[in-house]
Protein backbone atom coordinates (compact mmCIF):
# COMPACT_ATOMS: atom_id res chain seq x y z
CA UNK A 1 0.00 0.00 0.00
CA UNK A 2 1.13 3.70 -0.87
CA UNK A 3 1.38 5.84 1.01
CA UNK A 4 0.12 9.84 0.29
CA UNK A 5 2.78 12.50 1.58
CA UNK A 6 -0.10 15.05 2.83
CA UNK A 7 2.64 17.66 4.89
CA UNK A 8 1.57 20.88 4.09
CA UNK A 9 4.45 23.66 4.94
CA UNK A 10 3.61 26.77 6.61
CA UNK A 11 4.80 30.22 5.38
CA UNK A 12 5.98 32.54 7.77
CA UNK A 13 6.13 36.31 7.14
CA UNK A 14 9.47 38.47 7.54
CA UNK A 15 8.69 41.13 9.56
CA UNK A 16 11.91 43.62 10.36
CA UNK A 17 12.21 44.14 13.70
CA UNK A 18 14.49 47.06 13.55
CA UNK A 19 13.18 50.71 13.40
CA UNK A 20 13.96 52.93 11.38
CA UNK A 21 15.36 55.86 12.49
CA UNK A 22 14.07 59.09 13.81
CA UNK A 23 15.06 62.52 11.79
CA UNK A 24 17.00 64.93 13.66
CA UNK A 25 15.53 67.58 14.93
CA UNK A 26 14.95 70.62 12.77
CA UNK A 27 17.58 73.38 13.84
CA UNK A 28 16.75 76.23 16.38
CA UNK A 29 15.19 79.14 14.46
CA UNK A 30 18.56 81.32 15.26
CA UNK A 31 20.48 79.50 12.77
CA UNK A 32 18.52 80.02 10.11
CA UNK A 33 19.22 83.26 9.16
CA UNK A 34 20.53 84.70 5.98
CA UNK A 35 24.15 84.16 5.36
CA UNK A 36 25.97 87.81 5.05
CA UNK A 37 26.80 88.48 1.57
CA UNK A 38 30.37 90.14 2.25
CA UNK A 39 31.06 86.49 3.28
CA UNK A 40 30.86 84.84 -0.45
CA UNK A 41 32.76 88.09 -1.56
CA UNK A 42 35.58 87.34 0.87
CA UNK A 43 35.64 84.04 0.02
CA UNK A 44 35.21 84.54 -3.70
CA UNK A 45 38.63 86.79 -3.11
CA UNK A 46 40.22 84.08 -0.77
CA UNK A 47 39.87 81.64 -3.92
CA UNK A 48 41.06 84.03 -6.41
CA UNK A 49 43.97 84.64 -4.10
CA UNK A 50 45.18 81.24 -3.67
CA UNK A 51 44.67 81.07 -7.80
CA UNK A 52 47.17 83.65 -7.87
CA UNK A 53 49.52 82.16 -5.30
CA UNK A 54 49.21 78.92 -6.80
CA UNK A 55 50.33 80.16 -10.36
CA UNK A 56 52.93 81.96 -8.83
CA UNK A 57 54.41 78.83 -6.73
CA UNK A 58 53.95 77.36 -10.17
CA UNK A 59 55.91 79.60 -11.66
CA UNK A 60 58.92 80.00 -9.18
CA UNK A 61 58.83 75.85 -9.59
CA UNK A 62 59.27 76.14 -13.74
CA UNK A 63 62.03 78.93 -12.61
CA UNK A 64 63.98 76.64 -10.79
CA UNK A 65 63.58 73.09 -12.97
CA UNK A 66 65.30 75.87 -15.58
CA UNK A 67 67.77 77.10 -13.11
CA UNK A 68 69.02 73.22 -11.98
CA UNK A 69 68.89 72.47 -16.14
CA UNK A 70 71.28 75.38 -16.57
CA UNK A 71 73.22 74.12 -13.48
CA UNK A 72 73.76 70.75 -15.12
CA UNK A 73 74.76 71.84 -18.26
CA UNK A 74 77.46 73.91 -17.10
CA UNK A 75 78.47 71.42 -14.61
CA UNK A 76 78.51 68.85 -17.55
CA UNK A 77 80.55 71.81 -19.36
CA UNK A 78 83.57 71.99 -16.69
CA UNK A 79 83.67 68.40 -16.68
CA UNK A 80 84.40 68.30 -20.28
CA UNK A 81 86.87 71.17 -20.02
CA UNK A 82 88.42 69.58 -16.77
CA UNK A 83 89.35 66.70 -19.08
CA UNK A 84 90.60 68.80 -22.07
CA UNK A 85 92.61 70.41 -19.75
CA UNK A 86 94.18 67.67 -18.26
CA UNK A 87 95.01 66.27 -22.00
CA UNK A 88 96.65 69.37 -22.79
CA UNK A 89 98.72 69.25 -19.72
CA UNK A 90 100.25 65.85 -20.57
CA UNK A 91 100.58 67.11 -24.24
CA UNK A 92 102.56 70.72 -22.92
CA UNK A 93 104.41 67.99 -20.61
CA UNK A 94 105.58 65.87 -23.40
CA UNK A 95 106.92 69.42 -25.98
CA UNK A 96 108.73 70.75 -22.67
CA UNK A 97 110.58 67.66 -22.89
CA UNK A 98 111.18 67.48 -26.58
CA UNK A 99 112.14 70.56 -26.44
CA UNK A 100 114.74 70.16 -23.84
CA UNK A 101 115.97 67.26 -25.84
CA UNK A 102 116.26 69.29 -28.90
CA UNK A 103 118.00 72.13 -27.10
CA UNK A 104 120.54 69.37 -25.45
CA UNK A 105 121.01 68.18 -28.90
CA UNK A 106 121.72 71.99 -30.66
CA UNK A 107 124.14 72.60 -27.58
CA UNK A 108 125.99 68.97 -28.82
CA UNK A 109 125.79 70.14 -32.19
CA UNK A 110 127.01 73.74 -31.61
CA UNK A 111 130.10 72.08 -29.86
CA UNK A 112 131.14 69.74 -32.53
CA UNK A 113 130.86 72.60 -35.23
CA UNK A 114 133.10 75.03 -32.92
CA UNK A 115 135.69 72.03 -32.72
CA UNK A 116 135.30 71.67 -36.43
CA UNK A 117 135.68 75.55 -37.09
CA UNK A 118 138.35 76.07 -34.40
CA UNK A 119 140.64 72.92 -35.24
CA UNK A 120 140.96 70.56 -38.52
CA UNK A 121 139.63 67.54 -36.90
CA UNK A 122 137.98 64.59 -38.68
CA UNK A 123 135.48 62.64 -37.51
CA UNK A 124 135.37 60.28 -40.17
CA UNK A 125 132.03 61.40 -41.60
CA UNK A 126 131.85 63.25 -45.14
CA UNK A 127 129.20 65.05 -46.94
CA UNK A 128 128.85 63.42 -50.73
CA UNK A 129 127.08 66.14 -52.71
CA UNK A 130 125.62 63.60 -55.62
CA UNK A 131 123.57 61.64 -52.78
CA UNK A 132 123.03 64.98 -50.26
CA UNK A 133 123.83 62.64 -47.61
CA UNK A 134 126.05 62.66 -45.00
CA UNK A 135 128.12 59.22 -44.67
CA UNK A 136 130.68 57.65 -42.63
CA UNK A 137 133.50 56.63 -43.71
CA UNK A 138 132.67 52.96 -43.95
CA UNK A 139 129.63 54.01 -45.69
CA UNK A 140 126.88 54.21 -43.63
CA UNK A 141 124.58 56.48 -42.10
CA UNK A 142 124.79 58.55 -39.71
CA UNK A 143 122.08 58.03 -36.43
CA UNK A 144 118.38 60.16 -37.25
CA UNK A 145 118.99 62.09 -34.15
CA UNK A 146 123.00 63.38 -35.68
Amino acid sequence: MLKENTEQTETIPIVDVERPLALPPPPPEDEWRPIPEHTNVDDFQSVQESESKMKSLIQQTESLQNKEENFLQVLKALEQNKEILQQLQKQNEYITEALQELNVEQGNLEYIMKLLAANHTWLGLSYNEEDNQWKWEDGSLPSPGL
